[in-house]
């Protein structure tokens, strides 16, 4: 199994690294990917990938509702920042998120970003992708129908080159077929929730298997039964449990391989990996 979206370069989990990756490891957890909110904290998941090599592995990226002060540059210029460690950190980078577009109320302390300040981080993260052929780790809140928009609005040429996951995906079952319609390669990232959430157990029902990917987005969404307590990679497991039973059958090594075929960095750095 593979942790598609942890924030383990927050506070919290950075003060007892050690001991979240070994009971990950217990738990089953090959590796994990580590998403981020900011140029800042892209950094941060750089120097855990370094530090963790073959089992941590680093996604740069500016949510779309991340304004804290040091994030108050012009939108260029934090995705020049964002250019400047892809290019430098090759080997540790596997994903380019979480960004999107999130019309949701922003977090205490955070202002709202304009749509078109949004848009323009947006954009140039799918630039990016574009640029380093990394796929995209999405963040839509309020907002699914304008990212969707966004993705079909660019040339066809750039569609078909584009990858990516809906991060925690709720988008209803409606609009599972327009993603899959894209031209391009696109999964559905599925959380903690899933294990306590009829409606999303409804709604990956409608999804191919072979699109699934499973997430944490550690610390928040903890499955069953701990919900509400803080989220580690070692909880993977019980999101792969309940998708299986939804199925009625073992999606395990489906999902595993959905996740290879999607980070295709990662999976050639896990083929190096000593035994």
């Amino acid at each position: 199994m593979i942790d598609t979206h942890a924030h383990l370069n927050f506070p919290l989990f950075l003060k007892k690294i050690n001991q979240i990756i070994n009971q990950s490891q217990k738990a089953g957890v090959k590796a994990v990917i580590i998403a981020s909110s900011n140029p800042k904290d892209s950094q941060k998941a750089i120097n855990l990938a370094k530090k963790y090599p073959h089992l941590l592995f680093a996604s740069v990226g500016i949510h779309p509702q991340n304004t804290l002060p040091q994030q108050t540059l012009p939108p260029n210029q934090q995705l020049n920042l964002l250019d400047q460690l892809l290019a430098q950190n090759s080997k540790q980078i596997v994903a380019i998120g979480e960004t999107g577009l999130d019309f949701s109320p922003p977090p205490p302390g955070e202002k709202q970003r304009t749509i078109e300040e949004q848009e323009t981080l947006f954009l140039g993260q799918i630039n990016l992708s574009l640029k380093y052929r990394l796929p995209l780790i999405i963040h839509a809140r309020e907002a699914n129908d304008e990212v969707l928009e966004i993705l079909q609005s660019l040339p066809v040429t750039q569609q078909k080159n584009l990858k990516g996951v809906f991060h925690c995906y709720s988008a209803g079952r409606k609009r599972v077929q327009k993603i899959l319609n894209l031209p391009g390669s696109w999964y559905f990232g599925f959380d903690g929730n899933l294990t306590y959430d009829e409606g999303l157990q409804n709604i990956i029902t409608a999804i191919p298997p072979e699109r699934i990917l499973i997430e944490t987005d550690s610390p928040f969404l903890a499955p069953l039964p701990f919900r509400n307590q803080t989220n580690t990679p070692a909880n993977l497991p019980l999101i792969q449990k309940k998708i299986n039973e939804i199925f009625q059958k073992d999606l395990t090594s489906q999902i595993f391989q959905n996740t290879l075929c999607l980070f295709s960095s990662l999976s050639k750095t896990l083929s190096q990996t000593p035994h």
